[in-house]
């Protein structure tokens, strides 16, 4: 993985930690075993942090957001988040100059989905 690429998916993290939804993983049975309670505890401490480092992410980009308009402009990534600044036109995926929360998600998505391809040694397109 390239530089670039690496660097990529690491806005992409960012930006998915802000903006990803809650688990969607299924919440075990109830008439399961004691390895359903302890999967459910994982659960919720996996939520937990989510939630955490959600808020972070989230007070990151309003920092980022020195205007307080909901989204970036090429002048505030480059004053506040130089990585960003680097991959702006990337995540700009309309072009009108600013990055919001949801380009940035997804960004990061399709930076995820890559990444996790090159993981499982799958180089092919969909």
């Amino acid at each position: 993985m390239t530089m670039k690429s690496l660097t990529m998916v690491m806005i992409a993290g960012a930006a998915l930690a802000i903006f990803a939804l809650p688990s969607m993983a299924d919440e075990p049975n109830a008439s399961t075993d004691n390895s359903a309670a302890t999967h459910k505890s994982q659960e919720k401490s996996k939520q937990g942090k989510h939630e955490k480092m959600k808020e972070k992410m989230a007070k990151k980009f309003t920092k980022m957001d020195t205007d307080h308009d909901g989204k970036i402009s090429l002048a505030e990534a480059n004053a506040n988040a130089p990585r960003l600044a680097e991959h702006f036109a990337d995540i700009d995926k309309n072009g009108d100059g600013f990055v919001t929360k949801e380009e940035m998600k997804a960004h990061h998505m399709a930076k995820k989905k890559d990444c996790d391809k090159h993981q499982r040694g799958d180089h092919e397109k969909d």
